[in-house]
């Protein structure tokens, strides 16, 4: 998968859930098959460290106890010896979580960290997207759940740290995906099927569709060794029907074509066309950058004032960087005393959002005495990035 290619190679902090995801399964499945203490013991002990990590490495958990559950229910027999197990890995968890838990209970606002501002339940982006869109409530979720699942098979990935115009999987590997999805719905009575279902799914809904303007590529790399583990079930289906048929050798021949295939597509794209068009100089980075060098090259002492929300804000980490010890506004909002800020003149950076533009044009309409200069994309000259209206 480039994506994911894409993000071990950025060293992003995302990348680590995968890690924590397919540790805690592996762990959870070796105990669960082979009934071996020591995996139980890690299995909790993954669970306890992921609450030090990234937010969505948290789903580690869940995806432990989900694994014994699950084998729990297609097996209730096994409880008699298995439960000696769980208390095991419940201890380890308690062991390894305690003091971050600790710590959450007297700071709960770092325990929901970013949640609190992306999770649709707890900001006004859907009511924001309906009145701007005309949708029903439905159709805004409708949309965000296409757009976070069908990403991995047919829609583009936009923005959102990797901006990609193909899905995640390429054809030969989005088939092989497919086929693997619906073999382990028929077969979810086997723990190992339905956890990965469970994770895929868990974390596509909460960490894709249920947060504002999806998909965020940056919160789904947990999902992608599930992903590809379902795509490994496809072939390996595929390959059992393909055996009844002929001898293994073609069977062989036929995985061998389908995964160099898939391969030489993946490298081909991801170091040929994507690295080429640069297609992940993100948008809203490649704005903060550029913006602020164009403030600071002007050795002005004004304030800094710029129009970028829903996306961009004045008070992000990079414009603190880039413009440490300047003044930063937003004037999004329209009860701003516009004569007020602009007595000495300043110049105004709006973000290519609708939302910005359509901003600037009515302070363009109260302020008129200005002079407009749009400013394009690098290496995609024909998109906007940014409109900067200067006032004497």
């Amino acid at each position: 998968m480039p994506v994911h290619q894409h993000f071990s190679r950025t060293g992003f902090n995302n990348i680590i859930p995968a890690l924590f995801g397919a540790a805690a399964v592996w762990a959870a499945a070796r105990a669960v098959k082979r009934g071996e203490t020591w995996a139980y013991w890690l299995s909790g002990l993954i669970a306890g460290f992921s609450f030090y990590a990234y937010i969505g490495s948290r789903l580690a958990l869940p995806l432990v106890f989900g694994y014994f559950g699950w084998a729990w229910l297609m097996k209730p027999g096994e409880s008699r010896t298995a439960w000696k197990g769980w208390l095991i890995a419940a201890a380890s968890f308690a062991c390894a979580a305690l003091p971050q838990l600790a710590y959450f209970a007297s700071n709960p606002e770092a325990f929901v960290g970013r949640l609190g501002q992306e999770s649709l339940f707890l900001n006004d982006w859907i009511s924001q997207e309906m009145a701007n869109t005309g949708q029903s409530l439905g159709q805004v979720y409708w949309g965000q759940f296409l757009r976070s699942t069908l990403v991995f098979v047919t829609y583009p990935a936009p923005a959102s740290f990797y901006d990609s115009p193909l899905p995640y999987f390429n054809l030969l590997f989005g088939a092989a995906f497919l086929t693997g999805t619906i073999l382990a719905v028929v077969r979810s009575n086997r723990p190992g099927m339905a956890v990965l279902l469970g994770w895929f799914w868990v974390v596509v809904i909460l960490g894709g569709m249920l947060t504002s303007l999806a998909p965020q590529n940056q919160r789904l790399p947990m999902s992608f060794p599930a992903a590809a583990g379902l795509a490994g079930i496809g072939l390996a289906g595929l390959s059992e029907l393909l055996g009844k048929v002929v001898s293994a050798r073609w069977v062989y021949a036929f995985l061998a074509l389908i995964l160099a295939g898939g391969a030489v597509m993946d490298i081909h794209f991801y170091f040929g066309a994507y690295r080429n068009v640069s297609y992940y100089g993100d948008p809203a980075n490649e704005f903060i950058y550029e913006s602020s060098k164009d403030y600071l090259a002007s050795a002005d002492s004004r304030p800094f004032f710029m129009l970028g929300r829903p996306e961009v804000d004045a008070d992000f980490p990079n414009f603190r960087l880039f413009l440490d010890g300047r003044q930063r506004f937003n004037l999004d909002y329209a009860q701003i005393d516009l004569d007020a800020v602009f007595w000495d003149g300043g110049s105004i950076y709006a973000y290519s959002t609708p939302e910005a533009q359509a901003r600037l044009t009515q302070i363009m309409a109260a302020l008129p005495d200005g002079s407009l200069t749009n400013v394009y994309r690098k290496y995609r000259p024909d998109e906007l990035l940014y409109t900067k209206y200067t006032l004497p």
